[in-house]
C-alpha cells in the first residue's frame, strides 16, 4: 500500500493515498449516539470505535503523516502504537493543521514524504 496523509479532529477524518498512479481520498466520520454524554469512558469508547475504522484503512500503509487542529492526531498515534505497533514505527510525521483544504493537506503531505515511499 502506498503512503497515506490522514487529517483527522474529533468528528471527521480525510485519507489520503500517495500511490504511484495518482491520489485515493477517503472521508470518514465518527458515529455518535443519538445522546449528548459526560461520561469519559463512553466518550472513549466512541473514539476507540473510529480510530479502529481509521486504521483498519490504512493498516498495509508503508507510511502514515498525521494532520489535525487538536488532540484527536495525538490521540490516534497513541491509538496506533497501542493496537498495530509495526504501523507505529511507520509515522513519518504528526502536525497541527488547522482547517485545511483537500490541496493543501496534499501539498504539506508531498513535502513530509521520503523520496523512497514517493515511488
Amino acid at each position: 500500500m502506498a503512503t497515506v496523509a490522514i487529517w483527522l479532529d474529533g468528528e471527521h477524518a480525510k485519507i489520503f493515498e500517495f500511490t504511484s498512479s495518482g491520489i485515493n481520498h477517503f472521508q470518514m466520520k465518527k458515529h455518535e449516539p443519538d445522546h449528548h454524554t459526560h461520561n469519559s469512558k463512553d466518550h472513549s469508547k466512541h473514539s476507540d470505535h473510529f480510530f479502529k475504522d481509521i486504521l483498519s484503512k490504512v493498516k498495509d500503509a508503508k507510511g502514515l503523516i498525521l494532520f489535525g487542529p487538536g488532540e484527536a492526531r495525538t490521540h490516534f498515534k497513541t491509538f496506533v502504537i497501542e493496537h498495530n505497533q509495526h504501523l507505529a514505527k511507520k509515522i513519518l510525521a504528526n502536525e497541527a493543521m488547522d482547517h485545511p483544504t483537500d490541496n493543501q493537506i496534499i501539498e504539506h503531505a508531498r513535502k513530509l514524504i521520503p523520496v523512497a515511499h514517493q515511488q
